[in-house]
């Protein structure tokens, strides 16, 4: 299993942190929308969407290649990254690849995480450039994604917003599609004829979508979204082929801007593909994982007490 890496580079450092931050918590959404569908099961939707992430959900798992775009008024190009991996539904896991290309701004211009994801544990490989020191000398951070992890980790700051979604959720968004899908056309995506529509996804709805034992974190989802964005819908592309599989799915959203920070606009597409049963994951050795869960459910979350590791904070605070 590959660790972070990073490279060096110049520009603005606070809007290429932030809007790192910011795509992070947004490729772990919506890689983190795949998992939890797939627990599900497969039913008759009544639009070719939701029947689509049913089906799709349904399955064994499917490897995944994400792609995004951050643009902000700070940068003077936008930041692009990529990601990839593969989603095991039947065992409620993930592992992912995330490479962010900063394209010159201040300090390093690449930034790799490796996360993972083992039903309720978040493991997350940070860059070193994103912490002077790893926590006691250990490069994993583990985050507890349960209802009373998520509750205990609220103030680990931006590192608990972009992990407060296990990387399976995409699907699940897509059963919360609302009003009128259009058919846009007929296309193909990796060689698979497809069809594409779009629609409009109500996160409101998506918690009452799911099973009981995954709504809390849907529902930590789509508050998540709904916090960065400040609106309950957004507009989505979804492509499906004639097994009903989900081949593609693309939106865009924008955060809303503070006093002081500019707007920032976020696209990401993620393509499905290799359906069936996936690899197990790989756990990262206990001696290399550092608990953020216990930090937090401590009450130690935004400040580092006397004799703990330093970058405990850190890790936090540079995503902020």
């Amino acid at each position: 299993m590959s660790g972070a890496t990073s490279t060096g580079g110049s520009g603005a450092p606070g809007a290429s942190r932030r809007s790192a931050r910011l795509g992070m918590a947004a490729l772990l959404c919506t890689g983190g929308v795949l998992l939890a569908a797939g627990l599900a099961g497969c039913g008759g939707g009544g639009d070719p969407i939701t029947r689509a992430a049913q089906i799709s959900g349904a399955g064994a798992g499917y490897r995944i290649l994400l792609h995004e775009q951050i643009s902000t008024a700070a940068l003077s190009a936008p930041i692009t990254a990529t990601g990839s991996g593969s989603i095991d539904q039947r065992q409620h896991e993930a592992t992912l690849r995330f490479d962010f290309d900063l394209n010159g701004s201040s300090g390093p211009s690449t930034l790799s995480f490796d996360a993972v994801f083992a039903g309720l544990d978040f493991y997350l490989h940070l860059p070193h450039a994103l912490s002077t020191e790893e926590p006691d000398g250990r490069p994993w951070v583990r985050i507890d994604l349960s209802p009373a992890g998520h509750a205990a980790g609220s103030g680990l700051g931006s590192l608990d917003t972009a992990t407060s979604v296990d990387p399976a959720q995409l699907l699940d968004y897509l059963r919360a599609a609302g009003g009128k899908v259009k058919t846009v056309g007929s296309q193909r995506i990796d060689g698979v004829p497809t069809t594409h529509y779009q629609a409009t996804i109500e996160l409101g709805r998506l918690a009452s979508l799911v099973p009981a034992n995954e709504q809390a974190g849907a529902k930590a989802g789509a508050q998540t979204l709904e916090q960065l964005t400040g609106s309950s819908t957004f507009p989505v592309d979804v492509w499906i082929d004639a097994h009903d599989l989900v081949r593609r799915e693309s939106f865009t959203f924008q955060e809303v801007p503070s006093e002081t920070e500019s707007a920032t606009a976020v696209s990401i597409t993620a393509d499905l593909y290799d359906y069936g049963p996936q690899p197990a994951v790989t756990l990262p050795p206990s001696r290399e994982v550092f608990d953020a869960s216990s930090l937090a459910s401590s009450g130690l979350a935004n400040q580092r007490p006397s004799g703990s590791p330093p970058a405990a904070d850190q890790a936090s605070s540079t995503l902020r």
